[in-house]
């Protein structure tokens, strides 16, 4: 397992980026709370390196096997390099963005102390007229950089938990309490964020909405607790 998670407040970006090993295969689990309007180019990049100005020393876009010019996400199926992601963006409704990728034949070793990044422009996947389409897709400075990281610890664990549990970073419940089953669970949770950090409020109370929302149909208590998550991050965004 690895992990690269976004803390950039300055650049508006959160979100959280885990790497698992599934047979000849490596999936990639993006989950992202907060991004800048619009879309921005998502890459795995070759360095690890963030030092200097726009993280400059993570060097050029990841490619595992011969070279190839720069293309679309994994699903496409056209030439790409291997860290080639494609674009992200929130929802129209500012929901977070999620999606989950397949790179082939590769083994997670060969990721570990890389970096992933988001742009700030939309990346043209290699179909633009400008000089550095077939190399970075016109993406633009590189707003946000994280290093993946090595997943060892106990509690560090992967899969669902890493993109849906309390804390949505990945790690064991740093506001130990927090649910979302009931009205009840959903009052007690904001209570229990009272004084925390913005971003670790907005990050769980988004998370706990969308597991609300997830099982919404199937019960009352769910959309009681989804009604009360929703109203609370009405509260959150002049922050």
């Amino acid at each position: 397992m690895a992990v690269a998670d976004f803390k950039i407040k300055s650049s508006s970006v959160l979100g959280t980026v885990l790497f698992k090993q599934e047979g000849k295969d490596v999936t990639v689990q993006a989950f992202f709370t907060e991004l800048p309007p619009g879309k921005h180019g998502f890459h795995i990049h070759k360095g690890g390196d963030l030092r200097g100005e726009g993280c400059k020393g993570a060097c050029e876009h990841f490619q595992y096997g011969p070279p190839s010019d720069h293309g679309d996400s994994p699903e496409n199926g056209e030439p790409r390099h291997t860290g080639d992601l494609g674009n992200i963006s929130l929802g129209p409704d500012g929901s977070p963005f999620e999606k989950t990728y397949r790179l082939k034949n590769l083994p997670i070793e060969q990721l570990y102390g890389r970096s992933v990044i988001v742009h700030a422009d939309e990346d043209d996947l290699g179909h633009g007229s400008h000089d550095d389409s077939k190399t970075t897709g016109h993406s633009g400075k590189r707003i946000a950089c994280a290093i993946i990281g090595r997943i060892a610890c106990e509690g560090q664990q992967g899969g669902d938990m890493g993109l849906y549990a309390d804390n949505p970073r990945g790690r064991k419940p740093c506001v130990p309490g927090t649910g979302y089953g009931t009205r009840k669970k959903a009052l007690k949770t904001i209570k229990l964020l009272k004084g925390k950090p913005i971003g670790l409020k907005k990050q769980i109370a988004t998370t706990m909405y969308y597991r609300a929302k997830h099982h919404a149909r199937q019960t009352k208590n769910m959309r009681n607790a989804m009604k009360v998550y929703r109203k609370y991050l009405k509260t959150l965004k002049k922050y």
